[in-house]
């Protein structure tokens, strides 16, 4: 029968995989940027599946239900393309998902092709496979396999930080207080992911006690998706998707004062166009628009009779 206890940090990491649940959630829920959305939501869900094997082991529900055995063995091979996709995705919202993109999981599909074999076993068998597993008896074709998910880890973690300062580096000059906060929850994201990894990597060649190694690595991805809720509810934005690559423009009745140009300026479609378009997307209805243009029209009349009657 299996034990139910569980220790504080098996707890700490059953009510992350329900936070990771909550936030795959909120994730898919957001309407901008349907490419960055599913790649986050696809990101906190494999949090969420790595969480919640680390309490089905721990509890011994793996001998009651044995067949959730390997659930989350692909999920480390997941983190690193989906964290450095996201960061793609998310800070420039005209990238979109294409076919090659899938050669970021070809070390996914070798893995799943790698342990295939223990994946069609009995229950008993896995159960067998996993108390070896326990004592240290790695089977020899995942022992060849593991060390490259700490080095595919390691290596999308560099990239993304590549990336990101090219990113910044391209769009300093129109950077936007949205983009500043997008851009820096992404560098944290990408910082928090490299420290995992560099924790993982360090205590696999280290300690040889793969318990401690494996409840080490549970609490630091528990505390990454507590951080996560944290930061979304105390900024927003960052899961809005806004970025410096689409400013936003300012009407050309601000400077048309004094400019020589003034009825030229008036018959201006785009400024006007763009103000009905702010009022669009705030959900107004068509006599608040309405009242806004009349508004608008008025204003522009007033500031363009001072310079004429002068």
């Amino acid at each position: 029968m299996a034990s139910l206890t569980l220790d504080w940090i098996q707890l700490a990491a059953a009510v992350g995989a329900l936070q990771g649940l909550l936030l795959t959630g909120v994730a898919i829920a957001q309407r901008n940027n349907q490419t960055a959305k599913r790649l986050l939501a696809a990101l906190v869900a494999s949090f969420t599946i790595y969480l919640a094997s680390s309490v089905y082991y721990a509890t011994g529900l793996i001998r009651v239900y044995p067949h959730f055995f390997g659930m989350s063995y692909q999920m480390p091979w997941i983190f690193g393309p989906l964290v450095y996709l996201y960061a793609v995705a998310a800070s420039d919202r005209s990238w979109r998902f294409q076919r090659r993109h899938l050669l970021h999981f070809l070390p996914v599909a070798i893995s799943v092709a790698v342990a295939a074999p223990y994946y069609f076993m009995s229950g008993a068998d896995k159960i067998a496979l996993f108390d070896r597993f326990v004592a240290g008896d790695v089977p020899s074709r995942l022992a060849i396999i593991d060390p490259f998910k700490f080095v595919s880890g390691i290596a999308y973690s560099v990239a993304t930080f590549i990336y990101l300062r090219k990113h910044r580096r391209r769009i300093e000059d129109s950077y936007s207080n949205t983009a500043r906060v997008n851009l820096a929850w992404l560098f944290w994201l990408a910082a928090a992911a490299a420290g995992i990894w560099v924790l993982a990597t360090t205590i696999h060649v280290t300690l040889d006690g793969a318990p401690l190694r494996d409840e080490l690595v549970t609490l630091a991805i528990a505390l990454l998706v507590y951080a996560m809720g944290y930061m979304g509810l105390r900024q927003p934005e960052i899961f809005r998707y806004e970025t410096a690559e689409y400013p936003v423009q300012v009407p050309a009745a601000m400077t048309i004062a004094h400019s020589p140009a003034v009825l030229t300026t008036i018959s201006d479609a785009p400024a006007i166009e763009l103000e009905t378009t702010r009022y669009e997307r705030s959900g107004l209805g068509e006599t608040r628009r309405r009242r806004s243009r009349k508004i608008f029209s008025s204003s522009w009349i007033a500031t363009v009779r001072g310079p004429i009657a002068s």
